[in-house]
């Protein structure tokens, strides 16, 4: 599902706040799911995309991301417009990763929509 036109989106970080500030469900759910699965900081800039917890793709972020167990693992992804975490490992479409203190669960979901 696209934002409206002129809609914040997730990247949009307002001040110092930890978590994308976006006046819509997709916000809702990236909070959910960093409260659930609680990811690292990977950058301590206060206007690095996604508060700091988004690791970029360089060779030296992607190395260290990639030496964690899958199960921490998340990665940004866009396709069609639609920002989503899938679990795991991708390198197609991917935006960056998130490394989290919680191991998912085999009944984690699949994806979540977050933009």
């Amino acid at each position: 599902m696209r934002p409206a036109a002129g809609a914040a989106r997730p990247f949009a970080i307002a001040g110092r706040d930890r978590f994308p500030v976006v006046g819509n469900r997709h916000s809702e759910a990236f909070a959910t799911w960093a409260a659930t699965y609680r990811p690292v900081q990977a950058n301590p800039r206060p206007d690095a995309p996604f508060g700091g917890l988004l690791f970029d793709t360089s060779d030296e972020a992607t190395a260290h991301v990639w030496a964690q167990p899958e199960g921490l693992v998340w990665t940004l992804i866009s396709e069609d417009d639609v920002l989503a975490l899938v679990p795991g490992f991708r390198h197609c479409d991917r935006l960056g990763h998130f490394v989290c203190a919680v191991e998912r669960e085999a009944s984690a979901p699949t994806d979540v929509v977050i933009g």
